[in-house]
C-alpha cells in the first residue's frame, strides 16, 4: 500500500489528528441528545466529521493516481510559520500584558497593528503603506465587531499609570 499523493495523505492525517482531540475533549462534557443537547455534542459531532474527513482524505492518497502536476511535499517555510506564530502571541499579549514581566496591557488597537505588522512580514512581499492602511481597516473593524456590536469588554487603547 503505496502513497500516491502525499499532499492529501498529510492534510488528511492533520484532519484525523484535530478531529480526535475535539472528539476526545467532549468526553468530559455531557453529550446529551439531539433533541436536548449537552455542551459535549457539538463539539463532538465536529470532531468525528472532522476525523471522518480526514480518513476520506488519507484513503483517495492511496487509491486515486497521482496528477502529473503534483511532486512531492517540499521542505518546511519556516519563515511564515514563525511570522505567524509570533503574531498572535503578540496579539494575545498585547491585550492582556504579562503583569510577573512588566509588560503592560496595550489594548486592541496596538494588538491589531501587531498582529497585521508581523503577519505581513511573513509574505515575500512588505509594502508599508498598504499593511498600515489594512491595520487601520482592521482595527476599526475589530473595534466595531467586538466592542461595539458584541460589547466585550476590551481594553482599547493602552493603560496609562
Amino acid at each position: 500500500m503505496a502513497i500516491k499523493n502525499q499532499s492529501n495523505f498529510y492534510s488528511g492525517l492533520l484532519f484525523l489528528l484535530v478531529g480526535i482531540t475535539f472528539a476526545w475533549s467532549a468526553n468530559s462534557y455531557d453529550i446529551g441528545e439531539a433533541s436536548a443537547m449537552g455542551p459535549g455534542y457539538f463539539p463532538r459531532l465536529i470532531g468525528c466529521l472532522t476525523l471522518l474527513v480526514g480518513l476520506i482524505l488519507m484513503l483517495l492518497s492511496i487509491t486515486l493516481p497521482v496528477d502529473e502536476n503534483e511532486g512531492p511535499i517540499g521542505r518546511w517555510a519556516w519563515r511564515p510559520l514563525i511570522y505567524i506564530i509570533c503574531a498572535n502571541f503578540s496579539f494575545g499579549i498585547t491585550l492582556s500584558g504579562i503583569p510577573s514581566m512588566g509588560i503592560p496591557v496595550l489594548g486592541l488597537v496596538v494588538g491589531v497593528y501587531c498582529l497585521t505588522f508581523l503577519s505581513a512580514l511573513a509574505g515575500e512581499d512588505f509594502k508599508i503603506k498598504e499593511v498600515t492602511i489594512l491595520a487601520t481597516i482592521l482595527s476599526l473593524m475589530a473595534y466595531g465587531g467586538c466592542v461595539l456590536l458584541l460589547k466585550f469588554n476590551l481594553p482599547i487603547w493602552p493603560e496609562i499609570s
